[in-house]
């Protein structure tokens, strides 16, 4: 009875981390440049933030990651303003992001974390990009059903931009 009744919770607890894995689908290109477009504004200041902040790795609702201290703080820990914080995180909140984070060095990627799925050893990723420079990875004309594209075989994550409009791209990785 006690075998029956464990098995039997097992398969509930791994129907369920299956239903909401599968469940948690991307948002499509076209919710997110009309989310774009909606709130330009607040992704410009996003950008402008970043561009100061370059202490700043990434940053989120559980804290901040910054150059000096890659373990996730909680400001005014790490050096950063408490204000500061809560102005990223209304920001991110206007534009239904889930983080801020900035690749390093002076022509730094500027990213808005939009969506993002882990599980089975892989992840996922889309962002809202500010590129200065470059595109660092494939230009694509569509961040939808990349999956006939993503090779991993190398077990390298590739990344798959789709220009918006300007400096301002979609990135997705898998």
């Amino acid at each position: 009875m006690k075998v029956t009744a464990t098995i039997l919770a097992v398969l509930v607890i791994a129907v369920i981390a299956l239903v909401v894995y599968f469940k948690s689908s991307p948002p499509t290109e076209t919710a997110l440049i009309a989310n774009f477009n909606a709130h330009r504004a607040s992704y410009e200041r996003l950008k402008l933030y970043l561009q100061a902040d370059d202490q700043l790795d990434r940053l989120a609702s559980w804290g901040i990651q910054t150059t000096t201290s890659p373990i996730a703080v909680m400001p005014p820990q790490g050096g950063f303003s408490r204000a500061r914080f809560d102005d990223y995180l209304a920001l991110l909140n206007e534009v239904h992001g889930v983080s801020a984070y900035r690749s390093l060095g002076p022509h730094s990627e500027l990213c808005v974390g939009m969506w993002g799925r882990w599980g089975a050893g892989s992840t996922e990723h889309i962002g809202v990009c500010w590129l200065e420079d470059t595109v660092p990875g494939k230009q694509v004309l569509s961040i939808d059903n990349l999956n006939e594209d993503v090779d991993n075989s190398a077990g390298r994550r590739q990344f798959f931009f789709r220009k918006i409009e300007g400096n301002w791209y979609l990135e997705r990785d898998g």
